[in-house]
């Protein structure tokens, strides 16, 4: 038995089935999206929002990336004890995250969370929870 073999035709990229029958049609609702000029408004709410989780992110992540250094190297830890204290802090994260969640969409105060959220980050009590990081 003889196979057949595809013509060139069929091996054609990209693919038929995503190609626009009438590129006309395409072309006219574009332009008439670029005419409209529509403008999206995003609330003063979301725009701060944004802005704080965007610099809690940032300096989150400076921190976590000096602080293995610090804790092995100039307090002399081991990796597995950063590994324990690491685990600890990643595990109590999540769990503050998931009642946290729950409790948002149990009450339905979503800003308020947030807030709580942001505010536990940045009290100073967050900054040096940690008896090894406070040198006691």
């Amino acid at each position: 038995m003889l196979e057949e073999r595809p013509v060139a035709d069929d091996l054609a990229f990209p693919p038929r089935m995503y190609q626009v029958a009438d590129p006309q049609v395409v072309a006219q609702g574009g332009r008439a999206l670029l005419k409209r000029r529509i403008r999206a408004h995003v609330s003063r709410t979301v725009l701060l929002l944004g802005v704080t989780s965007m610099l809690t992110d940032i300096s989150s992540e400076m921190v976590t990336t000096i602080l293995p250094l610090y804790l092995v190297y100039s307090l002399g830890m081991s990796p597995l004890q950063f590994g324990v204290i690491d685990g600890i802090q990643q595990g109590a994260s999540s769990l503050v995250r998931v009642f946290g969640g729950f409790f948002a969409d149990r009450r339905g105060r979503y800003k308020e969370v947030a807030v709580v959220g942001y505010a536990c980050r940045r009290s100073p009590a967050s900054r040096s929870s940690s008896p090894v990081v406070r040198g006691a």
